[in-house]
């Protein structure tokens, strides 16, 4: 029987933001190189995957960093989309530079999703939550990219704008999603997400007493790869990709070059890890320990008609 192999691939493109989000584990780390990823490193991983022959596959274009910044980005999604075509492409963006022609181009190329962090609700909270004053210019950008859909007439890509709630903006949600609701699409969505404890000096000002659940296993270890701007590959882009952890981590799994996708997802560590997720055992996985990425999703295991057979405690 032949192993799954991964369908869900994210890269860092570019170490490179505009941003200083009080929350991101961007702060916490001076002297962040600037570097971008080589053209090359996707492409080694398009011609791998290609030849895969399975259902569709999402390549994620978003790391620890703002993907619009990478000079290649059009040609990324273009490069994909070309030799693979069935494949969903999406980014996350702050889209502070998500000009008009950009947009154009990547509506041209036929990228599938773009979720805005648009985070604040007004000037001032955006300000608060990204740390840089262009709440009109994004608000401008993403108007420009819902006109730009029309004039191609096309309904992609799907746009999802986020919007950080904390004490401060809660009771100003509701009206903000109105404010949007008006303009876009059927297909397009409002999202409201929760501001994680990413870094140790995470502010409580933010915070709703965000609580982590009950551990259940992480589902990126399921079906996913990530690979850093420099070809590291890692099963997650939770806190592995937190600068400091990186290849000291002990999810790192060897570099692109040294190495396939396919051999580093088979490896017998990526098994260890899912073990030790499965038996709730995270003592011998310090990087799982910190990060509370998996909490934001379902537990996607409690669906799963065999697991009153295994007795799992975190059920």
């Amino acid at each position: 029987m032949t192993k799954p192999l991964p369908v869900v691939f994210g890269f860092e493109m570019t170490t490179k933001c505009n941003s200083r989000c009080p929350m991101c584990a961007r702060r916490e780390v001076q002297n962040i190189p600037q570097d971008d990823m080589e053209f090359h490193i996707l492409e080694k991983i398009i011609m791998e995957v290609k030849d895969w022959h399975q259902g569709k596959t999402v390549f994620n274009l978003t790391g620890l960093s703002e993907p619009t910044l990478y000079p290649k980005l059009v040609d990324a999604v273009s490069a994909i989309k070309r030799y693979i075509p069935n494949a969903k492409v999406k980014i996350i963006t702050n889209a502070i530079d998500l000009n008009e022609n950009l947009s154009k181009k990547l509506i041209r190329e036929q990228l599938d999703q773009i979720t805005i962090s648009l985070n604040g609700v007004n000037r001032h909270d955006y300000l608060k939550l990204n740390g840089v004053d262009e709440y009109d210019n994004v608000k401008n950008n993403i108007e420009l990219l819902i006109k730009n859909r029309i004039k191609q007439n096309t309904t992609y890509p799907i746009l999802n704008i986020n919007y950080k709630i904390h004490k401060g903006n809660i009771e100003a949600i509701p009206e903000a999603r109105i404010l949007w609701s008006n303009v876009i699409l059927k297909s397009d969505v409002i999202t409201i997400s929760d501001i994680l404890p990413l870094t140790k000096s995470h502010n409580n000002n933010f915070s709703l007493n965000y609580n982590i659940k009950q551990r259940y296993p992480c589902r990126h270890l399921w079906g996913e790869v990530k690979l850093d701007v420099h070809g590291n590959i890692y099963p997650c882009d939770g806190k592995v990709m937190d600068y400091n952890f990186r290849e000291k981590s002990e999810l790192f799994l060897g570099n692109i070059n040294q190495t396939t996708i396919k051999n580093a997802y088979l490896s017998q560590k990526v098994s260890w890890y899912r073990k030790k997720h499965l038996q709730n055992d995270m003592k011998s996985l310090p990087t799982c320990v910190q990060c509370p990425i998996w909490s934001i999703f379902p537990n996607v295991w409690i669906k799963n008609r065999f697991m009153a057979l295994f007795q799992r405690k975190w059920l």
